[in-house]
């Protein structure tokens, strides 16, 4: 049954590689200062860069193997910035490093259709009784953790009851491969990974 997006809380797209070396030797500062932003502020530390703007917007944080690009902010819509051109750009600040990895990022506030605790327990808690024996205590909230994969894509999905028929859901959408596809692939892919995400959220609501 169809459910109400309220709000996305965050968009991200990730990049694993097999080393990120932070060094300025590695990493040329002038290139990450023109695909930031001259207005952006910048941490810059031996572990750990991080670059944002002081109006909000895009942070960038490169660190870990990794390089993260995300819209923390609220948006009513998804690619309300286009990720999929701006990890185009980011990749090409580690050309020394092979990527291992993608993925992508979403954190949605929704409004179910009922009781989003109701649904969540009817769904994944076979017999509530059971589990409160077990638990020796009576069961206040549940939040289920699902990993799951769908051919050779792994998805980690959250779902976390909020007051009445509100739920924040959490997906990480994990892909291996050793090329980053071109960006009109990457926003084709960003796009319908949301679509069926919120998709799965309706189902989580149906009889």
């Amino acid at each position: 049954m169809p459910i109400k997006v309220q709000t996305i809380l965050n968009q991200n797209i990730t990049l694993l590689y097999d080393a990120l070396d932070l060094g300025a030797a590695n990493l040329d500062r002038n290139q990450l200062r023109r695909i930031v932003g001259d207005d952006a502020l910048v941490m810059d530390t031996s572990e750990m860069i991080v670059a944002a703007h002081p109006t909000g917007g895009v942070v960038y944080q490169l660190g870990d193997k990794r390089i993260r690009i995300t819209v923390p902010q609220p948006a009513t819509e998804i690619g309300s910035v286009p990720l999929w051109l701006l990890a185009q750009q980011a990749h090409e600040l580690n050309p020394q490093g092979h990527l291992e990895a993608y993925g992508y990022n979403f954190d949605v506030l929704v409004e179910m259709n009922a009781d989003s605790a109701t649904l969540v327990e009817k769904k994944f808690v076979a017999d509530r009784a059971d589990l409160e024996a077990t638990l020796q205590g009576a069961l206040k909230t549940f939040i289920p953790r699902i990993l799951f994969a769908r051919d050779a894509t792994r998805y980690d999905l959250v779902l976390q009851p909020q007051t009445g028929a509100q739920l924040i859901a959490h997906l990480n959408v994990h892909k291996e491969h050793k090329m980053l596809p071109h960006q009109n692939v990457l926003e084709r892919e960003f796009r319908t990974e949301f679509k069926e995400f919120i998709a799965t959220l309706e189902r989580l609501g149906g009889d």
